[in-house]
């Protein structure tokens, strides 16, 4: 890939390749940059920290 995250154009790569939109693609991670990287190209992003757990993002609340 010749790049990493959170370097924008690695973001691209994954999202022309894939064929994704970025308004359609959702990315968690529990580190910051990355999260905030994925949010300048449209990218619906979470940041993830603990002690919440990724299966805490998708409970029902109530």
């Amino acid at each position: 890939m010749g790049c990493r995250k959170p370097e924008l154009r690695a973001w691209q790569m994954v999202l022309d390749e894939n064929g994704l939109k970025p308004e359609h693609t959702l990315f968690i991670d529990d580190t910051l940059s990355n999260v905030e990287a994925a949010r300048q190209l449209g990218i619906q992003a979470i940041h993830l920290q603990a002690p919440s757990t990724i299966l805490d993002i998708f409970r029902p609340k109530g």
